[in-house]
């Protein structure tokens, strides 16, 4: 039966971040009673990651622990994706995290909204306005309105687009600009971020 919800946490020598990346997730997630799985994908470390990663799983069933050669953030981020069970999909960063109400936020207008295929939300300050908008590529071309760490969007939009894995720099913006070719994608006016000093 599948979950709720996936979360793909890539990972590369995070050991300083990862246990608060990690809690504000599992904080989210459980906050909103959701049937949940947190894949996280380490994609080679060579610090303590790997060490702390299992032994959080060792007290919550609900994390996926995946070790790959280091072979960049879009291959871990496909190969997540590629694991998942849920539903619906989020990403994080393992040095970000999740405020509190994220989900809720995001969740109750996809619920609200069954024609959007992905939201996504504010990375640090914004002037666009207070209202949610469907994201448009004339958005786009004067404000980048998609963040990776703050979208949510259904599982199988994941999986049909994947990440571009050729391309280093920017991989996000042609992963988001494929998928509204065919999807629609919304961006939600508020701050759910926080970046781990």
């Amino acid at each position: 039966m599948a979950k709720d919800l996936s979360v793909v946490i890539p990972a590369y020598n995070s050991e300083k971040t990862i246990f608060q990346c990690i809690n504000s997730v599992v904080s989210e997630c459980e906050t909103n009673n959701l049937d949940y799985e947190i894949i996280i994908v380490d994609d080679g470390s060579t610090d303590s990651t790997s060490f702390i990663i299992a032994e959080i799983c060792k007290t919550n069933k609900n994390i996926v622990y995946i070790k790959q050669e280091n072979a960049g953030p879009s291959k871990a981020r496909n190969n997540g994706i590629l694991h998942s069970t849920g539903k619906l999909i989020a990403f994080n960063d393992s040095d970000d995290g999740w405020t509190k109400g994220r989900l809720k936020y995001q969740l109750d207008f996809l619920s609200a909204n069954p024609e959007a295929d992905l939201v996504t939300s504010i990375y640090g300050s914004s002037t666009r306005g207070n209202n949610p908008f469907k994201i448009s590529y004339k958005n786009m071309l004067f404000h980048n309105c998609y963040v990776t760490q703050t979208s949510v969007m259904k599982t199988k939009v994941a999986k049909n687009v994947l990440f571009p894995e050729d391309m280093i720099y920017s991989e996000d913006m042609r992963f988001v600009l494929k998928i509204m070719k065919y999807y629609n994608c919304f961006y939600l006016p508020k701050t759910f971020y926080t970046v781990f000093q």
